[in-house]
């Protein structure tokens, strides 16, 4: 029986440990130092950020669509990865050492790079001359510009009798190790976020009902929002707004950060579990998410005279 497959997950974290990567770490190094170098990493991190959100989809869609055998499947393998060093926490040793082994071996092939180019040098003609001597150097002519029978054309050089070095180790400067180690620590606490969220859930059994035998299929869980609200099962704040205005009031606090790490489907299922409308009862969820991801002019409209008369009134207060 072949395992069950997350793609999305899977490439969510494939792409939060690639922030452990050496080349990652000086590709970012680089643009902290050169803003004008690698400038698409300028907008990495949201990419990053997107496929969470994306990870998150399929876990709430593997929770409602699975069963009890696949939804074990993810959430012990959840579990491991919230166990790996990486994920646990950061470690600023941990870059240091990378860094550091990098850095060596980048010294060490500058070295033997410098190395050759002496022995080159040492096996020229010029190397036998005295140091500072002058001598000329006769170079062809170009025929465009001189024709065939135009004369050798001569310069004068000054000879060295030692190697001038003009390469430099390509070594990653640990000035900019905090500015990246911020980085790491919101890609990975973003991803932990979400994870331990879920896992939580699973470890308290909210996922599924406890069976035995781990073959039924699991009965879809309600999203955490709406288990806090269980016992307000009948005790629905009644409102005096229609479907589309209380969805867009959820999306202004949702889009000025005023609730925090919670996806729309969340918010959505929220309103529908504790919310009625002045024109109808239940509410459907789906159609929360319409108006929640597409707001009308006229309900934004609504909402900005409605601001207007708040802002009044809190300068009365």
């Amino acid at each position: 029986m072949m395992n069950p497959n997350f793609p999305k997950t899977a490439n969510a974290l494939k792409l939060t440990l690639e922030f452990y990567n050496i080349w990652k770490i000086k590709n970012y190094f680089e643009w902290f130092n050169n803003p004008s170098a690698h400038t698409y990493l300028k907008d990495w991190v949201e990419a990053i950020l997107y496929q969470h959100e994306k990870m998150e989809d399929e876990i709430q869609q593997t929770i409602h669509t699975t069963n009890a055998n696949t939804q074990t499947f993810l959430f012990e393998n959840l579990k491991e990865w919230l166990d790996d060093y990486r994920i646990k926490s950061v470690d600023p040793q941990f870059f240091l050492l990378l860094i550091d082994d990098y850095n060596e071996k980048a010294y060490k092939d500058f070295d033997l790079l410098v190395e050759n180019a002496v022995e080159k040098f040492m096996q020229s003609p010029n190397f036998y001359r005295e140091h500072l001597e002058e001598y000329e150097v006769e170079s062809k002519p170009n025929a465009l510009m001189g024709g065939l029978y135009a004369p050798f054309k001569k310069t004068k050089k000054i000879n060295y009798k030692f190697y001038c070095i003009t390469e430099s180790p390509d070594l990653i400067d640990l000035a900019y190790l905090d500015r990246y180690l911020d980085l790491v620590n919101k890609i990975i606490g973003n991803f932990k976020r979400i994870v331990s969220k879920y896992v939580k859930l699973y470890d308290e059994g909210k996922i599924f009902e406890s069976s035995s035998t781990r073959i039924a299929p699991a009965k879809p869980t309600k999203n955490y929002l709406s288990l806090l609200a269980e016992s307000n099962e009948n005790k629905k704040l009644k409102v005096n707004l229609t479907v589309p205005q209380l969805a867009f009031l959820f999306k202004l606090l949702d889009d000025t950060n005023l609730i925090k790490d919670t996806s729309n489907t969340d918010i959505c299922n929220f309103i529908s579990s504790n919310f009625t409308t002045k024109a109808s009862g239940d509410i459907s969820t789906k159609n929360l998410m319409n108006h929640f991801s597409t707001p009308d002019k006229v309900t934004a409209d609504y909402w900005r005279d409605i601001l207007n008369k708040m802002k009044t009134a809190a300068n009365k207060a």
